[in-house]
């Protein structure tokens, strides 16, 4: 690894974080949280996940059901939830929407904060590794860091569905650094453009009937509607 890249307190973090990734269940706003696994021997740390008003009623059943829970998201819809419901406001944690889950995550398990300012502790990300600001640059949209773009491509390019903080914990296993993936990112950003730019020299438009109209394009030969 690049010595830049990834610090000892960020190998710390990755150590930490591992140890909850046999017991990571992904959740989305479709399927019910699934709370039945969750006992008082359970500490629930919920990441990235907000509760709208037809889910509020799992935020209190892991309330219930878990040991402790501890509660980091940047969502508005989570702001609003304890607008309406202020005891919510009493969960460890903090909800703030000025940088990615993964960056408060961090920042509150990790980052050190004088009391006196702890207002404005989650108001800037410098003090993250450099991965964690391109990956909130590019999740939160600020456009900060051309890199960022880079980075997120080139570890998509990876084809592993695999935690981040693995990923760079165990770096003898994939033997990539913070640079290496956005020298792989510019490479499939570059083919994504010229992709883009031929597709659009040869597109044209269709009349598909019933008022409908589409742009064709011949991708490899094989024409696409």
């Amino acid at each position: 690894m690049v010595a830049s890249s990834v610090d000892c307190e960020t190998d710390k973090w990755a150590v930490e974080a591992s140890k909850y990734t046999k017991n990571f269940v992904e959740l989305d706003h479709v399927k019910p949280v699934p709370t039945d696994i969750l006992d008082k021997d359970t500490t629930a740390i919920i990441v990235d996940y907000s509760f709208g008003d037809s889910e509020v009623k799992y935020l209190q059943e892991i309330i219930d059901k878990a040991g402790s829970v501890i509660w980091i998201d940047h969502h508005q819809t989570s702001l609003d939830t304890i607008k309406k419901h202020p005891e919510y406001a009493e969960i460890p944690g903090v909800i703030n929407t000025s940088m990615c889950a993964a960056a408060l995550t961090y920042k509150y398990f990790f980052c050190k904060v004088n009391p006196s300012e702890i207002d404005s502790f989650f108001d800037s990300t410098n003090d993250l590794p450099k991965y964690l600001q391109y990956v909130d640059d590019w999740d939160c949209w600020k456009q900060q860091f051309e890199a960022s773009r880079y980075f997120k491509y080139g570890f998509d390019a990876a084809g592993v569905d695999y935690p981040l903080h693995l990923f760079f914990l165990e770096k003898e296993k994939w033997g990539w650094n913070t640079k290496e993936i956005i020298d792989r990112g510019i490479t499939v950003v570059q083919y994504k453009e010229a992709q883009y730019k031929y597709l659009r020299k040869g597109a044209y438009k269709v009349n598909l009937g019933g008022g409908l109209k589409a742009i064709a394009i011949n991708a490899d030969r094989k024409s696409v509607v």
